[in-house]
């Protein structure tokens, strides 16, 4: 039940992001798993970061993350 609840919020969150909605969710699963964040390029060298370090530039410009959607998403 539990996991199921923690899917379904993923999911949620995965949809509130916009245009680089998989690099974003990358980058907060490093953010989420990493120990110390001492860069961004360290967040880069995370396992679940698959992508080349500049795209965590790239999507954190391009994704538009609607909080009120991500708000409402989280009560339910």
């Amino acid at each position: 039940m539990i996991l199921t609840q923690l899917e379904k919020f993923r999911q949620a969150v995965y949809d509130c992001l916009g245009k680089a909605k998989d690099a974003v969710f990358e980058l907060m699963d490093a953010v989420l798993t990493s120990p110390s964040i001492p860069s961004f390029v360290s967040l880069s060298q995370s396992p679940v970061f698959r992508r080349q370090w500049s795209s965590i530039y790239a999507a954190l410009h391009d994704t538009g993350l609607w909080t009120k959607r991500l708000e409402k998403s989280s009560q339910q």
